[in-house]
């Protein structure tokens, strides 16, 4: 059954419902009923548009309709190419932790939450199939799939950022959080990031606590001048102690400690302690060490007047202990001076010092006469509190045997007095020099201070 268009009055199939020649949408012909009176049936006829003959409104409408399904498309496809904009500020969180002057800033970034949401985006653009087959070295991610989940490095190759300052913030700071990000390659994936900087004023952080790290240090002094030594003990728990010179040490030195802290670093100290050491060295100054004496002005009279003591009795018991002398002819033992010798260089041999006390002793014989008797000290040492000290039992008298007899000649530091008469000591003041005082020319310097000739 054929009917016509009732747009373009082309004749088309009866049960086309568009138009095969104009595309437009057709419609059936109304169907009008007669109705006969007198009891005749009632008629129905089919109302036919003539060839050729359209109607306005429909038409104007169809191209409207297909104008707008036009734009919509258009709105569609240009909304669809735009990228999905990431606010950076979401996922990004600044803080301040520590002591006013020692605080640090941190950054924390969600960045498990922006991953998911990067990959959403992707999704809602279709862009997530350019991860699909292909290796991260195709992609700016890093990443594997694995169904839904997807382990990335994203944030930290895509987005990175700066603050102005880092550590020893103090209250009142302005700390500013600035994003870096590069939207050109990310532009295959449909997506643009942005970000303002966040700002955050330090407020409320408390003041350190200062302390003295030397306030319990013990440092002492040993030895002997010139070789004494230094022991640090004792100070802050949390500090470790140094000085810069352990040994050699002298009366008058300055020794320098150094304390540092345990964990090495100070920064990070301060920040979990809350304290730090009002200073980190101090100078201490050697004193109160033994010295061997070196000037007759360091000898005190009563130190002298104990030696001379010991001197004299030496001196009476040599002369006692001679068998053909009687006690009688002792007519008594007078200091006329002194020498002092001290070591050119120090040795951890020998002597350090000696001081030699000349006497000159008198003879009562047939013939009185005076011959010189020496008696050595050695390393005498200035002790505390100007006190004086020295071995009394290890002391240097002259050498001999007075009890043998003349006829067989001098021997050892002994001195013919008179006729077969021998004393232990020396003739003149020559003889005191030469032993007691140029025979050790090259290992001391020497002075001297008589008082008699």
């Amino acid at each position: 059954m054929k009917r016509t268009c009732t747009h373009c009055g082309k004749e088309i199939d009866a049960a086309n419902t568009f138009c095969p020649y104009c595309g437009m949408k057709t419609e059936a012909p109304e169907q009008k009923e007669d109705t006969r009176t007198d009891g005749m049936e009632v008629a129905t006829a089919m109302a036919v548009e003539q060839p050729g003959q359209r109607k306005p409104g429909k038409t104007k409408a169809g191209i409207l309709t297909a104008v707008f399904a036009a734009v919509c498309l258009c709105v569609f496809l240009y909304i669809r190419s735009l990228p999905v904009t990431i606010d950076l500020n979401d996922y990004a969180a600044l803080s301040v932790d520590g002591y006013d002057g020692h605080a640090s800033a941190h950054v924390s970034f969600d960045e498990e939450s922006f991953n998911e949401d990067v990959l959403a985006a992707m999704r809602q653009k279709g862009t997530d199939r350019l991860l699909e087959g292909s290796g991260a070295e195709d992609t700016i991610f890093n990443s594997q799939l694995f169904g839904d989940f997807m382990i990335s490095s994203f944030a930290s190759e895509a987005v990175s950022w700066d603050l102005n300052k880092w550590d020893g913030i103090s209250n009142g700071d302005v700390i500013e959080l600035t994003f870096k990000y590069d939207n050109g390659m990310l532009k295959r994936f449909k997506i643009c990031l942005k970000g303002e900087t966040i700002k955050l004023t330090a407020e409320g952080l408390p003041e350190i606590t200062v302390f003295d790290p030397f306030e319990d240090l013990n440092v002492t002094f040993s030895g002997i001048s010139s070789r004494g030594s230094v022991e640090v003990t004792g100070g802050d728990p949390e500090m470790r102690y140094s000085a810069d010179h352990h040994d050699y040490l002298s009366n008058g030195d300055v020794v320098t400690v150094k304390a540092v802290y345990k964990n090495g670093n100070e920064e990070a100290f301060i920040r979990s302690r809350g304290r730090a050491a009002s200073t980190l060295e101090k100078q201490y100054k050697v004193k109160g060490l033994p010295e061997y004496v070196r000037s007759f002005e360091q000898l005190t009279d009563s130190f002298l007047e104990a030696l001379d003591s010991k001197s004299k009795e030496l001196i009476l018991k040599s002369f006692e202990e001679n068998g053909f002398i009687d006690s009688s002819f002792f007519g008594g033992a007078e200091r006329i001076g002194m020498y002092l010798l001290t070591a050119k260089k120090w040795s951890s041999y020998g002597d350090k010092n000696r001081l030699t006390l000349v006497y000159k002793v008198h003879y009562k014989g047939k013939e009185e006469k005076d011959y010189f008797y020496p008696v050595t000290f050695t390393d005498i040492l200035a002790i505390a509190d100007g006190k004086l000290s020295t071995d009394l039992t290890d002391l240097e008298v002259p050498y001999g045997n007075a009890s043998r007899s003349a006829f067989w000649g001098t021997y050892g530091d002994t001195y013919e007095i008179e006729q077969d008469v021998l004393v232990i000591g020396y003739a003149d003041m020559d003889q005191v020099y030469n032993r007691y005082v140029a025979k050790y020319a090259d290992r001391f310097d020497h002075a001297e201070k008589m008082e008699e000739e």
